[in-house]
């Protein structure tokens, strides 16, 4: 028995090394590989933010005119897809789940925010907007956040 208990206090911490080693392996691949998942996302929503430029901004010049939009369901239903697309934007951001500092960088947590603030406005005029208002909890958590 003794020769067994000096190989494992002599072993111990050459055994410790190699299983807290592994540990802090497979911490850092994790991490590595979440980050490569979050720019991933990111690089994704920037594609669609490219793809989406002309129709933000036809949303944007919407909103600046509120009345514009009274009883065209089609122009309503249009703001309002963007609006969802923002909202996955917020939801994927306050998450995690993207990268918070690409999303800032790119500028559209910007654009969500200013979004969100035009769509509560013109929702005094545009009655249609309130319930999505209400449904869009993660693009009202992202416009208060600094």
């Amino acid at each position: 028995m003794t020769g067994v208990w000096s190989w494992i206090a002599g072993n111990v911490r050459a055994l410790l090394e190699v299983a807290v080693g592994g540990l802090i392996a497979t911490v850092l691949t994790i991490y590595a590989s979440s980050r490569q998942e979050r720019t991933k996302i990111s690089l994704k929503i920037f594609d669609e933010f490219l793809a989406k430029r002309t129709e933000l901004a036809q949303v944007r010049g919407l909103l600046q005119n509120p009345k514009s939009l009274l009883g065209d369901d089609q122009k309503i239903n249009f703001v309002k897809g963007v609006g969802n697309w923002y909202e996955i934007v917020a939801t994927l951001y306050l998450s995690g789940m993207a990268n918070r500092r690409l999303i800032d960088e790119i500028g559209i947590k910007k654009l969500a925010q200013s979004f969100h603030a035009g769509v509560v406005t013109a929702s005094k005029e545009v009655l249609d907007f309130q319930g999505a208002i209400a449904d869009w909890t993660q693009l009202k958590r992202f416009r208060e956040e600094p």
